[in-house]
């Protein structure tokens, strides 16, 4: 029995070396053997693409943690809409919608509001440079652009 666990020991721990190899000679996210995958059959290439990409976006994927600290990001941003504004409808786009954001990613934020619709141009710009200046005086935003 000693001799059969010995032996499953080691060959776990060479499987181990191998994905830590690969690791080292390949991108970070990469934790199987694309080679292996080849050598099983050459004519599957897309498969071997499919699961790297597979591996990348796992790897690249924002976590729980940063997830949960950008809607409460959001929330707080509507929050302070909701003050300036009565009738604000607040919409998202763009990466963090669709959950490919970066951790540095922006968040792409429209606000809109029915109210402003006929006002004056000044009067519309005013009223988003104030919001602007309430978010920047929070330190809610490393840097506000409105457009």
């Amino acid at each position: 029995q000693s001799q059969s666990q010995s032996q499953s020991q080691s060959q776990s721990q060479s499987q181990s070396q191998k994905v830590v190899k690969n690791n080292l000679n390949g991108p970070q996210w990469l934790v199987f053997d694309p080679l292996k995958l080849y050598q099983q059959d050459p004519t599957k290439n897309f498969s071997r693409l499919h699961y790297e990409i597979l591996a990348f976006n796992e790897w690249i994927k924002p976590s729980i943690a940063e997830i949960a600290i950008r809607e409460q990001l959001v929330n707080k941003i509507k929050k302070i809409c909701l003050n300036c504004f009565s009738d604000v409808k607040f919409l998202i786009f763009g990466s963090f919608l669709s959950g490919l954001y970066l951790p540095r990613s922006d968040l792409d934020i429209s606000i809109l509001s029915p109210n402003h619709l006929h006002s004056t141009k000044m009067s519309k710009k005013k009223s988003l440079y104030k919001l602007a200046s309430i978010i920047r005086k929070k330190n809610m935003a490393s840097s506000l652009t409105v457009i």
